[in-house]
């Protein structure tokens, strides 16, 4: 078949249209296309062409997309796939430690239970000898109850003794022996005098009481607890020691004053049952038991309310000298008269003495006369109760009205030589019922028993 020519004609007044011309054989027929049909068309192709290329891009980028998706999926697959086997392999491992834990458990466990079968039959084996250990640490924390209870006791004795005029302290179960005391008892009894720590010391249970709250055998203890036994027994001993020799000392001391008194004719409280013999302390490691110890304690308290008596009464007497260092220029009795030279009967004692040199009251009193009384002069009558009163005479003045209370030491007057007199002195009388007895007796009496009031 021939191709087509395309012959472009121009009519004027037209414009130019492309021309398609077709010939089939004989035939020929002519198509004429526009410039703007060709452009639309060319714009078409070139459409079409960028939707296919378009479309082929995607494609293959869709392709890529999907394959690197898939291959990111297959990498993670394999690695859970990894993991899963890693975690496989740790699980068998776990197992096989797991069992061979157990095994160690199992024969850890066998292993205790011998040990405690062990301990089980030591217990058994040591039973006597914790039971022992547990009744001798109850037996210290009884004795200690004891002690304590035995202090408390002790303590009522301090106040008997102060109601005696003494200064006793309850002693330091730890001291061997009393030490004199300082001031003005210093040269007394020992065993009445005796200073010593006002407590006693505890001793340490601590460890006694752990020992009885521990569930468990404690023999490493009972080294421990015999020392702590031996000073509990030496602190009894002690306190033993010292009731028994405070009761000796104070007997002794009642003893003396009770004879004194006695010469004077004074009467005195009733002394307790005969016991006596010297004080000898008791065998090392043999204390009183409590009922013995609470009676020895009661005892000394009598004792020290019966001194706290007879001091009373002694302390009440005049014992002392009026002057103290004067000298002693006509005694009691019978001498020659000064002035007639004859045998004359003197009532009391004369202290030689300075005119104008006080006067002092031997003893606590009350004025029952101040004023002349003839031959004394000026005189001053105490009465110091009980039937007894002194009597101070050749006064040079008096101090004191009738009535008047006076301590002992207190001034009166002073010394003179008023009344029947030679000379400056003091004239000084006792009387019992109004009889005048020899002041030396009293004076002596005094010296006796003065450093155990």
């Amino acid at each position: 078949m021939p191709e087509p020519e395309l012959a472009p004609t121009r009519v004027r007044g037209q414009r130019s249209k492309a021309k398609l011309v077709v010939a089939d054989g004989e035939r020929v027929r002519a198509i004429h296309i526009r410039p703007r049909t060709i452009a639309i068309g060319g714009a078409c192709l070139l459409l079409l062409s960028t939707l296919y290329f378009g479309a082929t891009a995607y494609l293959f980028f869709r392709d890529g997309l999907l394959n690197a998706a898939a291959e990111r999926q297959n990498a993670i697959i394999a690695s859970q796939n990894v993991r899963e086997a890693r975690e496989v392999e740790a699980s068998a491992i776990h197992e096989g430690q797991i069992s061979a834990y157990e095994g160690k458990v199992a024969t850890l466990r066998d292993e205790v239970g011998k040990l405690n079968a062990e301990i089980e039959t030591m217990q058994k084996a040591r039973s006597k000898e914790s039971a022992g250990v547990d009744e001798k640490v109850r037996s210290l924390l009884d004795r200690q109850k004891e002690l304590e209870a035995r202090q408390k006791a002790l303590s009522k004795i301090t106040e008997a003794a102060r109601r005696a005029g003494l200064d006793v302290q309850i002693p330091a179960t730890n001291t061997t022996k009393p030490k004199p005391a300082k001031g003005r008892k210093a040269g007394l009894d020992p065993e009445v005098t005796g200073s010593i720590a006002p407590s006693v010391a505890k001793p340490d249970v601590r460890l006694a009481s752990m020992a009885l709250r521990s569930s468990q055998p404690m023999p490493a203890v009972v080294p421990k607890l015999d020392p702590l036994e031996d000073k509990i027994t030496r602190m009894a001993a002690d306190q033993d020691a010292f009731v028994g020799g405070m009761m000796a000392g104070v007997t002794k001391r009642s003893q003396k004053i009770d004879a004194a008194l006695r010469k004077l004719g004074r009467r005195v409280p009733p002394a307790p049952s005969g016991v006596g013999g010297p004080f000898i302390p008791a065998p090392a490691g043999v204390v009183s038991t409590p009922a013995e110890f609470k009676s020895d304690v009661a005892t000394l308290t009598n004792q020290f309310d019966r001194l706290a008596k007879l001091r009373q009464i002694a302390l009440a007497l005049p014992l002392k000298r009026p002057l103290e260092d004067a000298d002693i220029s006509s005694g009691f009795g019978t001498r020659r008269d000064p002035f007639l030279g004859r045998l004359a009967y003197h009532s009391g004692i004369d202290f030689r003495a300075m005119s104008g040199l006080p006067a002092r009251t031997v003893n606590a009193g009350t004025i029952v006369n101040a004023g002349n009384m003839g031959g004394y002069g000026n005189c001053v009558d105490v009465d110091h109760g009980n039937g007894v009163v002194t009597r101070y005479g050749h006064l040079r003045s008096i101090a004191v009205k009738v009535g008047e209370r006076v301590v002992a030491g207190q001034k009166i007057g002073q010394v003179g030589s008023t009344g029947r007199s030679t000379g400056p002195h003091l004239h000084y009388e006792i009387r019992i019922d109004g009889k005048a007895i020899d002041p030396m007796i009293y004076l002596k009496a005094g010296q006796e028993i003065g450093r155990l009031l």
